[in-house]
C-alpha cells in the first residue's frame, strides 16, 4: 500500500470547530477513539503541552501508517469499544475529553481493494479489521434467507429486503459473487428504484454486519453507592415490601440491589439521549416540569403527549412496526 501523507489519507470534517469543542488543557488526557488519517489528533497534539497525553484507537492497520514519532501519542490498534479496558491497562483512570469521528473513512472508500464502495471492482470484504475472518462474501455466502432479510431490513432500510434475500438465496449456488461487480450483476434483477441508493443501502447493510456495528455497548459507573438490605430502614414496612419486590430482601443481596440501581440510572440516561435525539426533552420539561396539575389534567396531557412520541417515533422510523 502506498504511504500515503495523513492530508491525502482522509480529510477530517469540522476541523477547527471539533479542536474548539474540546477545550483542550495543556496537561489533559484525550481520547481519539477515530485516529484515522491522524488529522484530529495532529490538532489535539498541537494544544497539548509536554505533559498531556493522547490515547488514539484504530483497528484498521492502514491508519498506522499516519501515527506520528509522538511520545505524548499512544495508538491502540483495536476498536474503541474496547476503550475502558485499555485505559486501566494503561493506568488512565480519568480522561478531560474524547472524541469519535463516526462512520467509514473517505480513505476505506477510496480503496477499492476493501470492497466499501459501489464505485470501484474489487473483492466483496468490507472489513475495517483485516485481521478478523468474516467478509460480506462470507455473509452472502452462509447467511439464511431470514438472516439476510433482517440484516438487509434493519441494517440498510431495503424497501424489498425480503425478495432481495430471496432472490440471493437462490441465486448464490449458480452464480459468481466474491467481487462488487460480480454481486451487483447477481442482484441487478430486483435492484428497486435509483440503483446507486438501492446499492449503497445494500452495502451499508452488510457493512454493518460484517464489522459487528449492531452491537453498542453503553455502561454507566457510581463511584459511591452506599446500600444495604439489612438493618436500619430496612426493617420499615414500606422498604420491606420494596426490597421483597425485588427480590433483594435480607443478607447477601446488596450487590443485587446495587446492580438495579445501576440498571435504573443507565435507563434513565438512555431514555434521556433518545428524548433528546427525537426533540421531545425539552417539551416533555415544558408540560410536566414541576407543575402542580390537577389528576385528570395531568392525564390528558400525559396521554396526549405520548400519542405525539409515538407518531413521531413510528415516523422517523425509531419505532419498528412488525
Amino acid at each position: 500500500m502506498e504511504n500515503l501523507p495523513a492530508s491525502d489519507y482522509h480529510v477530517p470534517v469540522l476541523y477547527h470547530e471539533t479542536i474548539e469543542a474540546l477545550s483542550i488543557q495543556p496537561n489533559g488526557v484525550y481520547v481519539d477513539c477515530t485516529f484515522g488519517g491522524g488529522g484530529h489528533s495532529k490538532g489535539i497534539l498541537e494544544k497539548l503541552g509536554t505533559n498531556g497525553k493522547l490515547v488514539a484507537f484504530d483497528q484498521d492497520a492502514d491508519a498506522q501508517q499516519n501515527i506520528q514519532n509522538e511520545p505524548r501519542l499512544l495508538f491502540v490498534p483495536q476498536n474503541f469499544r474496547h476503550l475502558h479496558r485499555f485505559l486501566r491497562l494503561h493506568g488512565i483512570a480519568q480522561v478531560d475529553g474524547v472524541l469519535a469521528d463516526l462512520g467509514v473513512s473517505s480513505h476505506q472508500f477510496n480503496e477499492g481493494e476493501r470492497g466499501f464502495s459501489i464505485r470501484f471492482e474489487g473483492p466483496m470484504d468490507m472489513r475495517m479489521d483485516r485481521r478478523q475472518g468474516v467478509t460480506a462474501a462470507d455473509i452472502i455466502k452462509t447467511f439464511s434467507e431470514l438472516q439476510l432479510h433482517k440484516m438487509f431490513e434493519q441494517y440498510g432500510e431495503v424497501t424489498n429486503a425480503k425478495t432481495l434475500a430471496a432472490h440471493i438465496v437462490q441465486q448464490r449456488p449458480r452464480l459468481p459473487f466474491a467481487t462488487i461487480d460480480q454481486f451487483k450483476a447477481m442482484i441487478s434483477s430486483v435492484v428497486k428504484g435509483n440503483p446507486n441508493k438501492y446499492l449503497a443501502q445494500v452495502f451499508q447493510a452488510l457493512r454493518m454486519e460484517v464489522n459487528d456495528e449492531n452491537n453498542l455497548y453503553v455502561s454507566v459507573t457510581l463511584p459511591s453507592l452506599v446500600i444495604g438490605t439489612v438493618g436500619g430502614g430496612t426493617r420499615l414496612p414500606t422498604q420491606q415490601e420494596c426490597l421483597r419486590l425485588l427480590g433483594c430482601e435480607g443478607e447477601g443481596s446488596a450487590r443485587k440491589l446495587a446492580e438495579i440501581c445501576g440498571a435504573t440510572v443507565l435507563a434513565g440516561e438512555l431514555s434521556i439521549a433518545a428524548s433528546i435525539a427525537c426533540g421531545s426533552f425539552s417539551k416533555a420539561h415544558k408540560i410536566f416540569g414541576r407543575k402542580m396539575l390537577p389528576f385528570a389534567s395531568l392525564h390528558y396531557r400525559l396521554k396526549s403527549f405520548l400519542h405525539e412520541q409515538l407518531i413521531a417515533a413510528y415516523q422517523n422510523n425509531l419505532l419498528a412496526a412488525k
